[in-house]
């Protein structure tokens, strides 16, 4: 639909963001990225876009990012996360959903760093690093929402709402 349909908004210093997000798991090991300088990983996604299934927003945004089909399988989260980065207030509306690449799919095959690609809007597309990391090395690892850093050993088997708030409100 294109970037002027991505459900963002700015005012001052504060942002909302409705994001989807891919939690790839394969023989022990998660699927992360980062931002090309960033020091900290998340799992891969995007913005949601006006009248696109958010399911659709993953496979989107996994094709545009590495040029890979996803299975997306079911919800594991809906997550509120408040925090702040960059001089900015978050409130973002996250959809956490379980995907998968069919088995023959080349992502499965890396095991080192390997590169994509985020377009953000109106700027020009910035270098996305991704990594398989085991699953067990999260505990340690500088990674947002910090709860995954657990979580992930034991999967929830229905959907959970979870609410992440980093944020102190006295500084508003």
């Amino acid at each position: 639909m294109g970037e002027h349909n991505v459900i963002s908004y700015t005012r001052n210093n504060f942002k909302f963001k409705y994001r989807i997000v891919g939690i790839a798991l394969h023989n022990g090991r998660a699927l992360l990225h980062q931002l090309e300088g960033d020091n900290y990983w998340s799992f891969p996604g995007g913005n949601g876009e006006f009248f696109e299934e958010s399911a659709e927003t993953l496979r989107r945004e996994m094709m545009e990012e590495i040029s890979e089909e996803v299975r997306v399988e079911r919800l594991l989260y809906a997550i509120e996360n408040f925090f702040e980065l960059e001089g900015y207030h978050y409130h973002e509306l996250g959809f956490y959903y379980l995907v998968s690449f069919p088995d023959d799919a080349p992502v499965l095959k890396h095991t080192l760093p390997f590169h994509g690609v985020e377009q953000f809007e109106f700027e020009e597309p910035k270098r996305l690093i991704f990594q398989w990391f085991p699953i067990e090395q999260l505990k340690k690892m500088v990674m947002y929402p910090v709860f995954l850093r657990t979580a992930l050993s034991d999967l929830p088997t229905q959907t959970q709402h979870i609410v992440v708030n980093e944020i102190d409100k006295s500084s508003f």
